[in-house]
């Protein structure tokens, strides 16, 4: 099989697979919010909060990066020459 395309398959699977577990909790939340203990919430919405991508930012300067990957630099190194 062809790489490209089978990274298209698993790519596709992944994608059913979030839309099967969006539709499984969102399909039990419903009641809820027909009784209006939840906000109502149309399913596009909530399937499209519930995949948001959170990115981690650091605020370390350069210098704070770079200490702390000599630190483990020279962690490695003392265990590979042990």
């Amino acid at each position: 099989m062809d790489l490209p395309i089978s990274v298209s398959y698993i790519y596709h699977a992944l994608e059913k697979e979030q839309e099967t577990t969006a539709w499984d909790l969102w399909s039990g939340l419903y009641p809820q919010m027909m009784l209006g203990y939840i906000k109502p919430q149309d399913f596009a919405d909530f399937k499209k909060d519930l995949f948001v991508e959170e990115k981690q930012v650091s605020k370390k300067t350069l210098e704070e990066i770079e200490s702390e990957m000599m630190g483990v630099v020279a962690a490695y190194e003392r265990q590979v020459s042990a």
